[in-house]
C-alpha cells in the first residue's frame, strides 16, 4: 500500500546500514500521515518528545540496532534526558525493486533495563563511544 501524504525527515547515513543490509533504494527517510498518527494514538506520552527529537535522533544515534523480529528494519536510539528514545525505521532496499522511502514506523521510550536486554540479544553494528545528553527546551 502506498501512501501519498508524507513529511520528509531527511537523509540517513548509509554507511553502516548498507554493510549489513546490502544496497539501499535511497537514503531518502520519510514519516507517513498514518505512522504519524499511529504514534500519536498508541504512544501519546511519546509523540512530542519524538517530534521534537527525530532529527537529533536519526542523525547522531547513540546506538543502531538490527530488529530481529522484522526484516530489514532498525531502531535508531539516543539517550534523551532520564529516557531512551527508540526510532523504529523500515529500510527500502535496491533489490526489492521498488520506489519506496525507507520510513519511520513508530517510536517510543525505552527503558534502561529494556535497553540493555536489546543490546544483549540484538546484534548492534553503530554506537557511538561518548553519548551527549540532550536537553529538551
Amino acid at each position: 500500500m502506498e501512501f501519498s501524504k508524507y513529511q520528509f525527515i531527511g537523509k540517513l547515513n548509509t554507511e553502516f546500514l548498507e554493510i549489513e543490509f546490502g544496497k539501499l533504494a535511497t537514503n531518502e527517510l520519510i514519516l507517513t500521515d498514518e505512522r504519524d498518527e499511529h504514534i500519536k494514538e498508541r504512544h501519546a506520552q511519546d509523540y512530542n518528545l519524538f517530534h521534537k527529537c527525530v532529527y537529533v535522533v536519526v542523525n547522531i544515534p547513540d546506538v543502531i540496532l538490527r530488529d530481529s523480529k522484522n526484516q530489514n528494519t532498525v531502531f535508531y536510539i539516543k539517550y534523551i534526558e532520564e529516557t531512551h528514545l527508540n526510532i523504529v525505521i523500515r529500510l527500502s532496499l535496491e533489490i526489492e525493486g521498488n520506489d519506496k522511502k525507507n520510513s519511520i514506523i513508530t517510536s517510543y521510550q525505552l527503558g534502561t533495563k529494556t535497553l540493555k536486554r536489546l543490546k544483549k540479544n540484538t546484534k548492534h553494528f553503530k554506537a557511538r563511544n561518548n553519548s551527549a545528553i540532550i536537553k529538551i527546551q
